[in-house]
């Protein structure tokens, strides 16, 4: 079942940032992880925090409307922005 996965960068015009976070889901579609799962947006936060944002998050969020037509928000956050309510960023 394939999932269409939207990306929210913060902040989006940090090339420095895009750019890691760009060859870290790179890193980890390469071991067969998607970063629509909670294993795969932890790698992803795992990577920018060990090359230089201490501070990075990455978590997915969708609704119940989102989830039925297989769609999924990920967001991706240089600066630690906590998730809402009922999402808990990788940990």
């Amino acid at each position: 079942m394939t999932v269409d996965v939207t990306v929210k960068v913060i902040p989006w015009d940090d090339p420095e940032f895009v750019r890691a976070f760009e060859t870290a889901a790179a890193a980890t579609r390469s071991t067969g992880l998607a970063l629509n799962t909670a294993d795969g947006a932890l790698a992803i936060q795992r990577e920018l925090r060990a090359n230089g944002f201490p501070n990075a998050t990455c978590y997915c969020e969708r609704t119940v409307d989102e989830a039925l037509a297989r769609r999924t928000r990920c967001v991706v956050t240089r600066d630690g922005q906590t998730a809402p309510l009922g999402f808990a960023p990788a940990g």
